[in-house]
């Protein structure tokens, strides 16, 4: 006679009815060798995870089980991260955002090509905008997907400011090995102004370049304040105002060159 075992028909045994975490089967550990969601990091997880849906908080749906949740990994990652890392990395996101102002620094001088009405667009608005943005994408990202690698927000200020800096730098040679020899050979600028448009690009531009990315740090500070303080995601919301601000002093700044330009020939 076969042995028949006695089976229990409620449901009070299932996984998700019994008293505390879900411990999964031990085979289980070993099938999830050769499974590449088994394989994600901390950070995968833990953007993959639904647990910080508003709809899941501890208000709504209590205490969430044994998962990564966005805090547990951001204290976590916080713990681990050495002042020393943390500097390391505030240099290297300096140097980056000076990298990543090289196209928009070529791409800000070809304005030339343009007429009138357009380049009054370029120069006053689009110009600004996705210059002021690329100065400070590289500290933005790490912000959005690495919060933990700061420990304060002036890392983040120094950070943009250096953008900004070397945005201006950049332009300026560009500006005064490119630009300028090319208007004083067509006459457009006459060779004893050469040593006054030096030092106002050097004194005046890289000033304004500098303090428009300042700004932004700026917002990107306040951002990455609330999102360590509350243990939560990042929300650009905070550091939008700033990066407006910023856009704006520099609007207004090529505004007011572009018309001292077009008013000194017109006049």
């Amino acid at each position: 006679m076969r042995d028949r075992r006695r089976v229990d028909p409620s449901i009070e045994h299932e996984p998700h009815l019994r008293e505390g975490p879900f411990a999964a089967d031990p085979s289980e550990a070993r099938a999830a060798v050769s499974d590449p969601a088994a394989r994600r990091s901390e950070q995968e997880v833990v953007d993959h995870g639904v647990w910080d849906e508003p709809a899941l908080s501890a208000e709504l749906a209590g205490a969430a089980p044994a998962v990564e949740t966005y805090r547990g990994w951001l204290e976590r990652a916080a713990a681990r991260t050495t002042p020393g890392r943390s500097w390391l990395v505030t240099a290297g996101v300096a140097l980056a955002a000076g990298a990543a102002a090289i196209p928009m620094a070529f791409l800000a001088n070809t304005l030339a090509t343009f007429d009138t009405i357009s380049l009054a667009v370029l120069v006053a608005v689009l110009g600004p905008v996705v210059e002021e943005v690329s100065k400070v994408v590289v500290a933005w990202w790490v912000v959005e997907r690495r919060p933990y690698l700061f420990r304060r927000g002036a890392q983040l200020v120094v950070c943009a400011a250096a953008g900004g800096l070397a945005f201006g730098v950049l332009e300026n040679l560009w500006y005064l090995h490119v630009v300028i020899p090319e208007a004083v050979r067509s006459g457009a600028v006459h060779a004893e102004d050469v040593a006054g448009l030096a030092r106002w690009r050097w004194g005046v531009c890289t000033t304004m370049h500098a303090t428009a990315s300042t700004l932004a740090g700026l917002g990107l500070a306040r951002m990455w304040g609330r999102a360590m303080r509350e243990k939560a995601r990042p929300r650009a919301a905070a550091a939008m105002p700033f990066l407006v601000a910023a856009m704006v002093v520099h609007g207004v700044y090529n505004a007011g060159a572009l018309a001292f330009e077009i008013g000194r020939h017109v006049f």
